[in-house]
């Protein structure tokens, strides 16, 4: 079971909870997924609670008008309900759900998790032009449901529907405890490549859509390596390089570390290059001795260097960590993210760029 809803439905503040550089966070990198990014520490925040959801992000929309005719197979109650009240009411169900998840109800829990997913597939079904926060929203409640129905079903259709839906994180079919009977099925392994596989080529036709409609900016640097030595990008020129605006401080960025590691080890004898910037608010050297030990620890495999606010600048609008940068051989900026996303987008990110001709 995904442990939270992504951050642009409910806000709960132990996702931010020791992202003021001031007090890194513990080394260790949290499995948790959070799709929001951190705000950086030079912008004033107030940390949000689990008690004050936020209101669910959608495009303008009307209840349907008196006397319209409801659409065959939709139940009465679901389809007089604007496309605003259904997103609110599957968010406040999925924190019911984690509430009483909280208290030890998992029957309960299971069931409103359930419940939440009604709403999610008449916001699906009645509106496809959903935003990519409602999109993460349904997938992420798609997939909870599938973990309930594995409680005392057959979750692979339900898990087939939230990768269908825009669900990436495959990894949770390796980590998430309500999945354990799931994955002693002598079927699992099957399931697991046709899941991934689902996840990728649905995950490539999202990336191929944001690189059509991304507008790219200059973006440049010559900044010193953690030996003082100075790398510049142009020197990169040739290679797929990804450029990650990162601190250990910041959670979403810790988690996103694993898979830039495994991109790295991938890829990177076929042209890739991964370009860690870290912005700590530190001295120079209590900042590079910080890096170092951060980075061996978690066996990081790619070039991290400190950031500086000039090259910070350059990103029209930034808005958090993590905030990565998807640029092809030519120097090219062609993609943007921000906040934390799952393996499958940065791979189809990544390995479209790699298949585009070399300068």
């Amino acid at each position: 079971m995904l442990r939270t809803l992504g951050l642009s439905f409910i806000a709960f503040g132990v996702l931010l909870t020791g992202c003021s550089p001031s007090a890194p966070a513990p080394i260790p990198v949290p499995v948790v997924r959070a799709p929001a990014p951190v705000t950086p520490p030079a912008i004033a925040s107030s940390p949000a609670t689990a008690s004050s959801p936020t209101t669910v992000p959608t495009t303008p929309s009307t209840p349907p008008p008196a006397g319209a005719a409801k659409e065959p197979g939709a139940e009465p109650a679901l389809a007089a309900l604007s496309r605003d009240e259904l997103g609110q009411k599957m968010a406040a169900a999925q924190q019911q759900g984690f509430q009483l998840m909280g208290q030890n109800k998992s029957a309960e829990g299971y069931k409103t998790f359930q419940e939440s997913a009604k709403f999610a597939r008449e916001l699906q079904k009645r509106f496809p032009d959903l935003s990519p926060q409602e999109k993460a929203g349904v997938s992420n409640v798609l997939y909870n449901d599938a973990c309930a129905l594995a409680m005392g079903g057959d979750p692979n259709a339900a898990l087939k529907e939230a990768v269908s839906a825009g669900f990436a994180d495959t990894n949770q079919l390796h980590n998430d405890t309500d999945l354990a009977t799931v994955r002693a099925l002598p079927e699992f392994e099957a399931w697991q490549k046709e899941l991934e596989a689902l996840a990728a080529a649905h995950a490539k036709e999202e990336v191929r859509n944001e690189m059509a409609a991304f507008k790219s900016y200059p973006f440049d640097f010559t900044l010193a390596d953690l030996d003082d030595k100075p790398l510049k990008l142009a020197d990169l020129k040739g290679k797929v390089v990804v450029v990650d605006f990162w601190g250990t401080w910041c959670p979403p960025c810790r988690a996103e570390i694993p898979s830039f590691v495994k991109l790295q080890t991938k890829y990177g004898d076929k042209g890739l290059q991964i370009v860690g910037l870290g912005y700590e608010n530190k001295g120079k050297e209590e900042s590079v001795k910080l890096t170092r030990d951060f980075m061996e620890a978690q066996k990081m495999n790619y070039t991290c260097i400190l950031g500086d606010e000039v090259t910070q600048k350059q990103v029209p609008e930034f808005q958090g960590y993590p905030t990565t940068l998807f640029i092809d051989r030519t120097g090219k900026v062609r993609l943007q993210y921000v906040g934390l996303h799952p393996y499958a987008t940065l791979e189809a990110a990544v390995t479209m760029l790699l298949e585009e001709p070399g300068t």
